[in-house]
């Protein structure tokens, strides 16, 4: 495999709290992860590139408008860059299931987009999600993934695998 490049990460599950059977319709909502913004700083400090790709659903479905979702990443991104972190773009799926979008992980059209942004190839990234299509999109991509979960943090998997 060659060197890694970049790190890719899911957010909810990863650097939010799930919220289960719901989703994040505003910033008071969005609680972070322990160890998350940490994670993202060290990936910087490392020096790897890092980007979010996220399924938002809640958008498709009526319940969140997209402004609200952008802002929401906003608001995240900024408090990432004041603990240290950098994220170059974070790549959102609006889409319902049932559409058969191909940004909707599994697919694997926002990493493409990200992976272009970023000039990096499949196999420079390290992808971390918390659910099965996260590891199916990883598969299809051809990247590295690492399942975040309550054994395993982002912190925990950055801090064993980057430093």
């Amino acid at each position: 495999m060659a060197p890694l490049k970049a790190v890719f990460l899911d957010r909810d599950g990863v650097i939010n709290n799930v919220r289960k059977l719901d989703w994040v319709k505003h910033w008071d909502e969005f609680i972070w992860m322990p160890g998350a913004k940490e994670a993202v700083a060290l990936i910087r400090k490392k020096g790897y590139s890092c980007a979010i790709i996220t399924n938002q659903s809640c958008v498709g479905r009526g319940i969140v408008p997209r402004e609200r979702v952008d802002e929401i990443n906003n608001r995240m991104v900024s408090e990432l860059e004041l603990a240290g972190g950098k994220v170059s773009g974070v790549y959102v799926c609006p889409h319902k299931p049932d559409e058969g979008c191909s940004c909707r992980k599994p697919g694997t059209l926002n990493f493409e987009r990200a992976m272009n942004d970023l000039g990096v190839k499949a196999d420079e990234i390290l992808f971390v999600g918390d659910n099965e299509s996260d590891r199916e999109a990883a598969r299809r991509l051809g990247c590295r993934f690492e399942m975040a979960d309550g054994e395993r943090s982002l912190i925990k998997i950055i801090e064993e695998l980057l430093a």
